[in-house]
């Protein structure tokens, strides 16, 4: 097939709402898509930024504090929201849970769907939307067609991140909308982890410059069809000017003290839109590119403290859509090496140009 560099070409075609072309829903969408993205067969996960065909399917009827919360589920008082057995959660808003919100228990299988995690900037101690941990019990979470609404808090006042998942447990997260963190999106730790057809729009990350759209540590991770929007406005003319380390990732794959497992990466059918011009400072007034920091779309193979880990990194990474951040599109840390950790490198597309980006070497 043909490139056209830099061109935007205009179609109108029928869209399926899902990571693949072919995967369940049909809607009919005019749009105007990148080369690159036609190139890559990947307008249904564009169609996640400008449709907006992820979130809540229905109308929040649930509000903490005003409806009891179901007690085959486990409880809700003072602010903490403790999930302990198995059940299914359905159009909630959660925003009252202003101290903690969590899932633990044995073998316990939670489902949230059409739900709403929101923060309120000003009046909350740093939290997880949602955490998922127990070391000994494992709980399995699926989220499905909710919001989480950073509403772009300082990073000082607000969530530490929307989701965490450790200690053994397994999350799966499809069809939601991540808006506006202003934190880390997502943390993995010890565990597994799916993500499929998500709209991802980060906000200005901590001013330190130490967040992520996903930080993976020794993480199972599914990574398949989702729009990452981590742009937060900046300008072309400023994307490679930027002060300040170490630098925001996109996605961070590491070894780190708490690994206990090897990590496996699979990161397919994405688009990864963005400068990265980051900072509580971003943007606001003067777009200078000295409020910004930093910013790589894949820190992978990185053996972050634990230079002699007995652990081990894998990363498949094939038919992405990357837009260059000012770091480049894919940068490694500490010993690992590609040829150890990079099981698969293949037809990864240059957002602007719609060349294929060549496999790291390091």
């Amino acid at each position: 097939m043909s490139k056209i560099v830099g061109a935007v070409i205009p179609v109108l075609c029928c869209l399926f709402v899902g990571p693949n072309p072919g995967a369940r829903m049909m809607k009919v969408v005019s749009a105007n898509y990148p080369a690159s993205v036609i190139q890559n067969h990947l307008q249904a996960v564009y169609d996640l930024r400008e449709s907006g065909a992820v979130g809540p399917r229905s109308s929040i009827t649930k509000v903490l504090g005003r409806t009891p919360f179901p007690a085959n589920c486990g409880r809700f008082e003072n602010g903490i929201v403790a999930i302990t057995s198995s059940c299914t959660l359905s159009n909630w808003d959660f925003t009252g849970a202003t101290i903690a919100f969590s899932v633990e228990g044995s073998s316990t299988a939670v489902t949230i769907q059409d739900s709403l995690f929101s923060l309120t900037c000003g009046s909350k101690t740093p939290i997880y939307g949602i955490e998922i941990s127990d070391t000994e019990t494992m709980p399995i979470v699926h989220l499905s067609h909710d919001k989480f609404q950073g509403n772009r808090c300082n990073d000082n006042d607000a969530w530490s991140a929307a989701y965490y998942v450790r200690a053994g447990a397994s999350l799966v997260i499809d069809h939601s909308l991540l808006l506006d963190l202003p934190f880390d999106v997502g943390k993995c730790t010890n565990s597994s982890l799916t993500m499929t057809s998500n709209y991802i729009r980060a906000y200005g990350w901590n001013a330190n410059a130490d967040a992520d759209a996903l930080q993976s540590i020794s993480c199972v991770a599914d990574i398949d069809g989702n729009f990452f929007d981590i742009s937060d406005g900046a300008p072309l003319s400023l994307a490679h000017n930027f002060p300040g380390t170490p630098a925001n990732s996109a996605i961070f794959d590491t070894l780190d003290v708490p690994s206990t497992q090897n990590g496996a990466l699979r990161l397919t059918n994405n688009i990864f839109y963005g400068y990265g011009l980051y900072g509580r400072t971003c943007c606001s007034n003067t777009n200078s590119a000295a409020n910004g920091l930093p910013f790589n779309v894949i820190l992978g193979c990185n053996n972050h403290t634990v230079l002699d880990s007995v652990f081990t990194l894998s990363e498949t990474i094939e038919n992405n859509v990357i837009q260059k951040g000012n770091q480049g599109y894919y940068v490694s840390g500490g010993n690992l090496r590609s040829t150890a950790c990079i099981a698969s490198w293949a037809r990864n597309i240059d957002y602007d140009t719609s060349r294929i980006i060549p496999e790291p070497r390091f």
